[in-house]
Order: structure tokens, then sequence, then C-alpha cells
């Protein structure tokens, strides 16, 4: 499941990667025009469903494996954000897992990054009401919506963003 996958870059990686896997992209209407075109691509074999909606609001289905939020939770506000993230929670199989990349603050690796990340965070305010936000946030947000371990890794191709894992329990 790609929760806001627009143009459908990564669900398409992730398949080519992976022969056996399938995708969901999530999105609203105007954001999936750009993924249309891999509805079509042969070694994709038709692996890549587009579901038009508002991820805040309507139904992404069950039974998934893994939720991709890429770049997403700076563009909500914190009570969207658990809502959210409840909502994914309730779409993963048991033992399925969320991935976040976001660019969290905290962990800037010099103050140039440092000074980007707060000109993101009042870019972000203004442009969508949302804001960069610290992974201590994000992990209390994944647990209160039932995730376990929330951990993160910064990503070293990409200075000031963290990948943000998290499982769901498993049931006997």
């Amino acid at each position: 499941l790609d929760v806001g996958g627009g143009h459908g870059r990564y669900a398409a990686e992730f398949c080519r990667a992976y022969p056996q896997l399938s995708a969901v992209i999530v999105d609203l209407p105007t954001a999936l025009e750009s993924a249309r075109d891999l509805l079509e691509m042969p070694e994709l074999n038709g692996r890549i469903s587009l579901q038009a909606g508002d991820f805040l609001t309507d139904d992404f289905g069950t039974d998934f494996d893994l939720a991709l939020l890429i770049n997403i939770v700076h563009g909500l506000s914190p009570d969207q954000n658990r809502q959210l993230l409840a909502r994914v929670h309730e779409a993963l199989r048991p033992g399925g897992w969320v991935a976040i990349v976001e660019q969290f603050v905290g962990r800037a690796p010099g103050p140039a990054v440092n000074a980007i990340q707060r000109l993101l965070d009042l870019n972000y305010h203004l442009a969508l009401g949302g804001r960069t936000y610290r992974f201590s946030e994000a992990a209390e947000w994944l647990t209160e919506a039932g995730f376990t371990s929330p951990r993160r890794s910064n990503l070293r191709s990409a200075p000031g963003t963290s990948l943000v894992v998290a499982g769901t329990a498993r049931t006997e």
C-alpha cells in the first residue's frame, strides 16, 4: 500500500525488485495521472493498482503486508497524522509493517541541513498546515495507533531524511 504515492515510482521499484509483489497506490485523482503509464509496463504485469481517493478519509482495503508513507507526514497536522496512522494500522495484516520516509528534525548532520530543515518547517506550515516533526512525535503516534518498536535510520544519500519503520503485532 503506497499512501499518497501519486507518481507511483516507489511502488514500481518495489515491484520490479520483488516479482511476487503487487501494489495499490492511493492518492487524489489528479496525483495519480502521472502513474497511469505504470499500468502498461510489461515488466510490472499489471501488479500495480491505482485507487483514487483522499487518503485521510477513503478506505484503503485490508490485509496489506507493507504501507509506504513517503513525504506525507510533514503535510499533515499532528491529529491528521494520528488518524492516518491508525487507519494504516487497520489496513495491515498482523505482522505487517509501515515505512515512513520523512525529514525529521533533531539529528541534522550539520548546520546547513539544520537550517534547511527550519526553512522546510516554515514552508510546510505556511503551504500545507503541517510542519517538520521530531522522531519522538512520530514514534508516539505509531505506538498510539498500535504499532510496535518504531525505529529510525538516517538516510546517508539524503541528509536530514530518515526512514522510520514499525510493525504490527503478530497473531498466533
